[in-house]
């Protein structure tokens, strides 16, 4: 038996034919036009029905991260700005619309890749995707499915591939792929979370040799990265047996800490019961807002937040006040809390420039904290007088709810959630005033390590040891420990085995895993 070495970023395993998936190119020449009107309206068209095709993701995986993503795609698609930019192009340049979209696009990814902040970066990933998606419609080509339209004669197999889009991930048919392999890829990318939503086991940064191998039976471990060359049935029904074993015990191996779970609506509840989650660590609430095309009510909030904190009977919820802004808005929400795309209006910032839709969360919190045990903590804080507002808010929710004669929990936790540099920088200060930490090693790592989230070689770097990432998370933890307050970690970072020991001996007092 022969081995080739990936990343495993999706758990499981696949046995199948390997074949590769090369996308088409899509050419693009420039022609002239007479009718500027007329040539625009074949790129609204061409946005609407891509929006239609956005919109049917969401419902088909609603209330899932996959969800909210085609909800940030839409919002992006659909950005006026980007209308106007296609509108000006068309018009002073007298051309056809899908050299428009490829020269305004073009531009787009220069401008979110030239971003010190990788966060920012890692846009130009999304604005490829779209940019794609138009010049496919806009060529009228009969296989506006993409990907799935191309895989759909073939027979159940294992795909190798370069790179591949959300969209594609999206419409591939489980009932025929069984596993991805990736050249290319990020531990971090939408490609990875999708696959992970869907469960298909996938592998990144294979070296390009996977090809030679199409055509070839293999097995694939999505879990250790290990691709498995010219195997008898006896060996992979054993490595598959000693792998399965290993990852059953893998979560409980984690000493004194908790264990819980990150959810993001309330249909994630019952999973996390069936894995026996000690509670929600990360309960991310964005979708309500994302899903929804009008600002949700307070009613609506404590309906979703009162199904999650009362399901899970006394274990501790902790409700991540929404973390909206750059790619997680809509245009509705853009218009409504008066966000302008100015980088670093995310988050707490956001929420606080927005009190009254700010204030109804807060009072939908404190409301469903009466059924159970609930918390509240609020993402990307960056300073004292942040986080002091935002405890300010608390406090003016509880005063009207007590007016009104409202049932709820006065005394209810309130955490901060250290993913900035600049908490770290001051996490003794804040430890004086949080009831918990809850430290976010997606965005922390970013920062820290200066990586994008879809490079490969943030992958890489954490599979190093990072003496400044582990000293930023040994300084909260002490910090934390010191004021006398419970410190958590969510992220990425869990499901490593290596990092989950450091979190151990560094004495977190828990982690959350995404289901």
């Amino acid at each position: 038996m022969r081995v080739i070495k990936g990343i495993g970023v999706s758990r499981g395993h696949a046995i199948g034919c390997l074949f590769r998936y090369c996308r088409k190119e899509i050419v693009v020449e420039k022609r002239d036009i007479s009718n500027v009107r007329i040539e625009f309206e074949r790129f609204v068209k061409a946005r609407n029905w891509i929006s239609a095709q956005y919109t049917a993701m969401m419902e088909k995986y609603d209330r899932t991260h996959t969800a909210e993503l085609f909800g940030a795609y839409r919002a992006m698609l659909t950005d006026a700005n980007i209308s106007e930019r296609i509108w000006s192009y068309v018009s002073e340049k007298k051309c056809n619309v899908e050299y428009a979209v490829s020269r305004v696009f073009g531009k787009l990814i220069s401008e979110f890749e030239a971003f010190d902040d990788d966060y920012m970066k890692a846009r130009a990933h999304d604005m490829q995707e779209i940019k794609e998606r138009l010049l496919i419609t806009l060529s009228e080509s009969k296989d506006h499915n993409m990907f799935g339209g191309l895989l759909c004669e073939r027979e159940e197999g294992i795909v190798a591939a370069d790179s591949l889009t959300a969209m594609e991930i999206a419409q591939l048919d489980c009932s025929k792929i069984r596993g991805i392999i990736l050249t290319g890829g990020s531990q971090f990318s939408h490609t990875t979370i999708l696959a992970r939503n869907r469960d298909i086991p996938m592998i990144i940064g294979a070296d390009a040799s996977i090809y030679e191998e199409c055509s070839k039976e293999i097995l694939m471990d999505g879990g250790s990265g290990e691709i498995m060359l010219e195997f008898s049935e006896e060996e992979a029904s054993q490595h598959i047996s000693e792998a399965e074993k290993k990852s059953n015990n893998e979560i409980t191996d984690i000493g004194s800490m908790k264990l819980y779970y990150s959810i993001g609506s309330a249909k994630d509840v019952q999973k996390v019961l069936e894995k026996k989650g000690q509670g929600i660590g990360l309960y991310r609430t964005e979708w309500q807002y994302l899903k929804s095309k009008t600002m949700p009510s307070e009613e609506d909030l404590y309906d979703e937040y009162n199904a999650v904190v009362s399901q899970m009977c006394g274990k501790p919820v902790i409700i991540r006040t929404m973390d909206l802004g750059d790619d997680k808005m809509t245009a509705y929400l853009a218009e409504q809390l008066n966000e302008e795309g100015v980088l670093g209006t995310r988050g707490v910032r956001l929420s606080l420039q927005n009190k009254e839709v700010f204030l109804d969360q807060l009072r939908a919190i404190y409301r469903a904290s009466a059924e159970g045990n609930a918390s509240v903590m609020f993402p990307m804080i960056t300073s004292l007088q942040e986080f002091r507002e935002c405890k300010k808010m608390c406090r003016r929710a509880i005063e009207e709810l007590q007016f009104q004669g409202q049932p709820l929990d006065r005394y209810m936790e309130v955490g901060a959630m250290i993913e900035t540099p600049a908490a770290v920088l001051i996490a003794k200060e804040l430890a004086k005033e949080a009831d918990f930490f809850s430290i976010g090693t997606n965005d922390l790592s970013q920062s820290i390590l200066a990586c994008e989230r879809q490079d490969i070689e943030m992958q890489k770097c954490l599979d190093d040891d990072q003496p400044a990432l582990m000293h930023a998370i040994q300084m909260i933890a002490e910090a934390a420990h010191e004021a006398g307050i419970p410190v958590s970690v969510c992220g990425e970072l869990t499901t490593s085995q290596k990092w989950r020991e450091f979190f151990r001996k560094t004495g977190i007092d828990a982690i959350s895993v995404d289901l």
